[in-house]
């Protein structure tokens, strides 16, 4: 089976030139990862690296050794070497692949090698405020069998986001947070989000109580 282009498909290409091209008008805000929480999802199109067949692969999925293919992981390696998506971070798909499926069933057409295509990536700016963190913990990272219109399953997440002070009341976190200001970096919670036109992922947040320090 013939491998993959290298160093990425269009699809990440297309993404690495958004990242270093997209400007916003917002002050403080003009590049995707001047932005506090960055959310990217969808289907990425990367696949397994190595010489293993369709079967072989399918044989390991089923055997739950997510681990072991996972180091032929595509988007592992890229992130690994620095050669894109460094400075997202996953939570370690522990499910199994979700392409390339016989669309209205849950077989695995075996013309592909299974491989974990859509994936849900986060980057959080911790440190950027005076005496405040910023945190997101991924919950959750599942794939939707029950769904079979697709070759794909879809995935989803589940985030919880805190914001933490030592210093500033609930009202003034909330002022940062709403007042609309033009200053820079004056609004808490600036969040950007691709899904690549990807209707079948999911991320659900839910915001934590400040927690004052």
């Amino acid at each position: 089976m013939a491998r993959r282009p290298q160093p990425w498909p269009p699809i990440v290409q297309v993404g690495l030139e958004q990242v270093d091209n997209h400007k916003y008008q917002a002050s403080g805000y003009r590049r995707i990862f001047d932005h506090d929480f960055v959310f990217w999802f969808g289907d990425l199109n990367l696949r397994l690296s190595g010489d293993s067949s369709a079967w072989d692969v399918r044989t390991a999925a089923e055997g739950m050794r997510y681990d072991e293919l996972l180091k032929q992981d595509q988007l592992n390696l890229l992130r690994e070497t620095g050669n894109a998506f460094s400075l997202l971070e996953e939570l370690a798909p522990k499910l199994a692949p979700t392409f390339k499926f016989i669309e209205g069933t849950n077989d695995y057409d075996l013309k592909r090698r299974p491989a974990w295509c859509d994936r849900i990536l986060h980057r959080v700016q911790c440190n950027i405020y005076p005496a405040v963190t910023l945190s997101a913990t991924q919950l959750s990272y599942q794939s939707n069998m029950e769904y079979t219109l697709s070759d794909h399953k879809p995935v989803s997440a589940t985030f919880n986001y805190k914001v933490e002070t030592a210093n500033q009341t609930d009202e003034e976190l909330h002022e940062m947070n709403h007042a609309g200001t033009s200053n820079s970096k004056c609004n808490l919670y600036s969040i950007y989000t691709t899904g690549q036109n990807n209707k079948y992922t999911l991320i659900r947040f839910l915001s934590s109580p400040i927690k004052l320090f």
